[in-house]
């Protein structure tokens, strides 16, 4: 009966029809994908499945307004589509190596199609597999795995590099970790330190744009423990390579990519290199000259203010005789750039916050950065294979009269080594030097050829030899790539790191670790350590409680004072009442970001000084990311959060929807346009006279002693009911806020109350700026001296607040009536304006609650859908999930629900707001229609604490995601490796929040 229902609701296939409001239609909108697409062109696009059958699992989507081959396609579109198939199972067998490869292709839901638009299956077949595998309709989908970026991205990079270039030109390479892009940059130091050369990186905050720059800066000197700081307050740091204490015996002119200044060794120099191994084109792609000095750049502080970047150096000099490496080359002045000949630009994918590897793609730099005619500036973007097509709306599509060229198909894959063997090599010649973007172009080429699938090596002779190395650190054996030959992937992983936390990384057992949290982003300064199970072994917090409020508001100045002032003694009492020395712990985890930069600073300033004195790896947190791993923390919550989970986090400061699939992996469903609800909560609290900070719980008590019909007393409008968002996930507490401070405002006049008075603070810099009270600003009535008297009162008497007094004589019992009256009027207009604060409070979080429920409510329906289709018909958005009785605690049943594949675990409410009560109820209520747990932390752990911060630090140090510990300058300081991100995107933002009006006004960056 359940079949013929299903079968009687599956529309035939010639009824299905093209949907461009797909999940496909997200890859192209998406500009900050975690895996990004494989190629992007005009008819077609191409990207990895999400949960593939087979290591390899390629979709190919035809951009055409199509859902099935029974549609009618232009002849154009098909041929074109035709090629492209061709190219991309090529391409996906030269880099699985598979036996096979099965093109699959559904049509109509009847055959097990769940995207309305037309695609293609390519998936490989390996030899230990039966030659009989079912279609991919009766692949459970609970079976298949969703995949990941540390796998995807190497295969990605090598698909790119053997497809045809003009599918993906450049050359693409997978850095899985901090050593990979330090490696790159020795590579690009190697091939590209000829004078005038310009490398222009560009990526997201936290991407690795300066740990390439790092390596390329340490192979240039070939020192590998130079520290090389970003320059992101100092603009511009310039390196020279000192040979002043050169050993003479060494001839530097054998010196392969080093020239005279001996920086890189050729193979001729190294006996024990094969003779097959001399003079490799990497080697011979930079002439014996080399540049002096190398530049390392970053505007990006500058803002608007940027032009001031052309005043630092001599660009001319710079551009022609000297290698820069600039970071954020689109916010570097129009009038530098258009001064760059030849280069590279690299691109950089990911986010700081991403637990993945980076996918770092090459191509010559061109004109790319170079100002426009009639404009300034031209703001760079990508060439590589994600650059959009201008073609991509249907409606142009249907437009389309002709067919543009398509490449050639290429020929059948060659061997092993991932090359077509129709692809034009274009070898790099003996001797030939990078002179222009055409020699950059056969470096590139010949990477791709040669290096499809790893990062190219680097020769690089570290300053000094081995014994150098080793005695500048003071660990024997630490440093495996000093004073040798390296390759790709070999780097002094734990040069600065002590033995003994270098061995318990190396350890299986993670249980063990302990980890120091440490926060400071905003108003609180806490610190916990945890041990690497999940046992709290201490927290502390120094609460700044009572000292913002003369300010009616956190002011960051006096918070950083507060920080610096509690810091040593809040982190010795949380190791004291840990019981662990500093040098016995395994990590030190600090919140780099968002919040206040004076605040963020004293937290990341003190941590790294602890990881420098200690030798332990330093994990900068992010702060939102760290609310949402405090719910799973095993040791203080029932049931700890799993991946994926929908995250509402609610705060102060922030006001977000984000899908976490992982540690690092998360995507913004829906943010704040304007104010936070947290925010919102305060300053209505303050608006109704509460002066603690925050005032937000506050009101919540007052809105408990409402009246029942409060709502309905003081109605209030839902946000964004009408307009462009109306329909999107995001956030808008600012109109909400308005009517409610109205109604408060309008209130007090109504009743004759006063205004409420300034804060303390601000009030005595009112004072001082020259502000008076006024006559009757202490109640005194002023009566005019020539009325006429009371009848048997002599004239000439004045009325006093104090009593009536004519000629001097004072009536005490008028005087007293009239005090009594004015009391009692007083206070009956207080008491109704508390009642009514009450209820407009309570309308308020009534309001503010369903708003939160509609949103959520939202998402939830968006990733039910997206997961319908990514995984085909085993979920429908009518059925709900399954729930079955697992057994009874002391509050009642707790349940287990049997998850629906590729749909949310849960729905996690966390921040400071997510210990309202309204707030947890209404959100369990959401969560219950979708067949879901509401999961929350513990009420005193929902507000900033050290707690999270250490837990995240575990979670990230298990996934290897830390940072060496920083090595004090010669004044004994860290200060230039203090990084603080103020406004931290948390991932990529949905692109169904973004497409409509508005999207400049979304604060995706906070």
């Amino acid at each position: 009966m359940a079949q013929t229902s299903l079968a009687a609701a599956v529309p035939p296939v010639t009824a299905y029809r093209y949907n461009g409001k797909n999940v496909f239609s997200l890859l192209l909108q998406s500009d900050a994908l975690e895996i990004p697409l494989v190629y992007d062109s005009q008819y077609t696009f191409a990207a990895l499945d999400k949960y593939p059958i087979a290591r390899g699992h390629a979709l190919l989507i035809v951009k055409y307004p199509a859902a099935t081959l029974l549609d009618s396609l232009p002849p154009m579109v098909a041929q074109a589509t035709m090629e492209d198939l061709q190219a991309l199972v090529r391409a996906v067998q030269c880099a699985t190596g598979c036996a096979g490869i099965r093109v699959m292709q559904a049509n109509g839901p009847a055959a097990g199609q769940s995207v309305p638009q037309l695609h293609f299956h390519i998936i490989p077949v390996y030899e230990h597999e039966s030659s009989s595998t079912a279609l991919i309709t009766s692949v459970a989908p609970t079976q298949r795995a969703q995949l990941s970026a540390a796998d995807a991205g190497p295969l990605l990079a090598h698909i790119r590099n053997v497809l045809p270039e003009s599918y993906a030109p450049g050359y693409h390479v997978w850095a899985a970790n901090e050593s990979d892009m330090e490696a790159l940059g020795w590579a690009f130091q190697q091939a590209c330190s000829i004078p005038g050369t310009v490398i222009a990186l560009s990526g997201h905050l936290g991407a690795g744009k300066s740990t390439i720059s790092r390596g390329f800066v340490r192979a240039f000197v070939r020192d590998p423990l130079l520290e090389v700081p970003s320059p992101t307050f100092l603009l511009c740091l310039s390196y020279q390579d000192d040979t002043a204490y050169e050993d003479k015996t060494v001839d530097v002119s054998t010196a392969g990519s080093g020239g005279a200044e001996g920086v890189g060794m050729s193979a001729a120099a190294d006996p024990a290199v094969p003779p097959e191994e001399e003079a490799s084109p990497a080697a011979t792609v930079a002439s014996a000259e080399r540049a002096r000095c190398v530049h390392h750049m970053d505007p990006y502080r500058l803002g608007q203010k940027s032009d001031k970047m052309a005043g630092l150096i001599d660009f001319e000099t710079a551009f022609r005789r000297e290698v820069c490496l600039i970071e954020w080359p689109d916010k570097m002045p129009g009038s530098v750039m258009a001064m760059a000949e030849r280069g590279l630009a690299v691109d950089v994918s990911g986010m700081g916050a991403q637990a993945s590897g980076r996918l770092v793609t090459l191509t010559p730099l061109g004109d790319r950065f170079k100002p426009q005619l009639g404009k300034g500036r031209k703001a760079g973007k990508s060439g590589g294979a994600n650059s959009k097509s201008s073609a991509t709306d249907p409606k142009q599509q249907q437009q389309l009269q002709e067919q543009q060229p398509q490449p050639e198909p290429a020929a059948p894959c060659a061997g092993t080594s991932g090359n077509f063997a129709g692809e034009p090599t274009s070898p790099i010649s003996e001797g030939t030097r990078v002179d222009n973007d055409v020699g950059y172009a056969q470096l590139l080429l010949h990477w791709r050829q040669q290096y499809p699938a790893t990062i190219p090596p680097a020769e690089v002779m570290w300053r000094g030899g081995m014994e150098a190395a080793e005695a500048s650190r003071g660990d024997a054996g630490a440093y495996a790539l000093a004073g040798h030959r390296t390759g790709a992937v070999t780097t002094a992983a734990s040069r600065n790191i002590n033995p003994a936390v270098a061995a318990a990384l190396d350890a299986a057992d993670s249980s063990q670790w302990l980890v120091l949290g440490i926060e400071s982003s905003c108003d609180d300064t806490a610190a916990a350590v945890v041990r690497g199970d999940g046992t709290v072994l201490s927290h502390q917090i120094a609460s700044q409680t009572g000292l913002h409020e003369q300010y009616g508001g956190v002011k960051p100045d006096v918070a950083r004072q507060a920080h610096a002032a509690a810091i040593q003694s809040t982190v010795d009492s949380a190791l004291q009442q840990a019981g662990v020395e500093p040098g016995a712990l395994t990590a030190v985890a600090v919140t780099a970001g968002p919040g206040l930069a004076l605040c963020l600073q004293v937290g990341v300033q003190y941590g790294l000084n602890l990881a420098a004195h200690h030798g332990l790896p330093y994990i900068p947190v992010h702060h939102m990311e760290a609310h949402a791993m405090m719910t799973r923390l095993p040791s203080i919550n029932t049931n700890p959060m799993e991946f994926p989970s929908l995250l509402l986090l609610v705060s102060g400061g922030h006001n977000m929807l984000v899908l976490c699939e992982g540690v690092g992996r998360h995507r913004i469903i829906g943010t704040t346009l304007d104010d936070s609800v947290g925010e919102c909560f305060d300053k209505i609290a303050r608006v109704a006279g509460i002066t603690a900070v925050p005032g937000g719980p506050h009101l919540e008590r007052l809105a408990a002693s409402a009246r029942p019909d409060a709502h309905v007393r003081y109605p209030l409008t839902l946000p964004l009911s009408n307009g462009a968002q109306k329909d999107s996930c995001n956030f808008s507490f600012s109109g909400l806020k308005t009517q409610v401070m109205t109604l408060i405002s309008q209130k007090r006049k109504e009743l004759g109350l006063p205004d409420l008075p300034l804060p303390p603070a601000l009030a005595a810099v009112a004072a001082a700026a020259g502000g008076s009270a006024g006559p009757n600003e202490a109640g005194d009535v002023a009566m005019d001296t020539d009325a006429a008297p009371p009848e048997g009162a002599a004239k000439g008497g004045e009325v006093a607040g104090a009593g009536l007094t004519w000629n001097g004589q004072v009536d005490e019992a008028a005087g007293s009536a009239l005090r009594e009256e004015a009391a009692a009027r007083q206070a009956a207009a207080e008491a109704e304006f508390s009642a009514a604060v009450a209820d407009i409070a309570a309308s308020f979080q009534r309001t503010a609650v369903r708003f939160l429920q509609q949103r959520t409510r939202r998402a939830l329906e968006w990733l039910r859908e997206d997961a319908a289709q990514q995984l085909g018909s085993a979920i429908t958005a009518t059925e709900p999930a399954e729930v079955v009785e697992k057994e009874e605690d002391g509050t009642g049943s707790r349940q287990e629900r049997r998850q629906q594949a590729g749909f949310v675990r849960s729905l996690v409410v966390a921040g400071g707001v997510a210990a309202n009560t309204a707030v947890r109820t209404g959100l369990s209520e959401v969560a219950a229609e979708f067949g879901l747990p509401c999961v929350y932390p513990p009420v005193r752990y929902c507000t900033d604490n050290g707690l999270m911060v250490a837990w995240t630090g575990v979670e990230r140090l298990k996934m290897g995601l830390y940072q060496q510990p920083p090595r004090k300058g010669a004044d004994g300081s860290i200060d230039a490796h203090v990084q603080v991100i103020p406004r931290w995107p948390i991932g990529p933002m949905d692109p169904r929040s973004t497409a409509n009006k508005g999207r400049a006004h979304i604060k995706i960056l906070h």
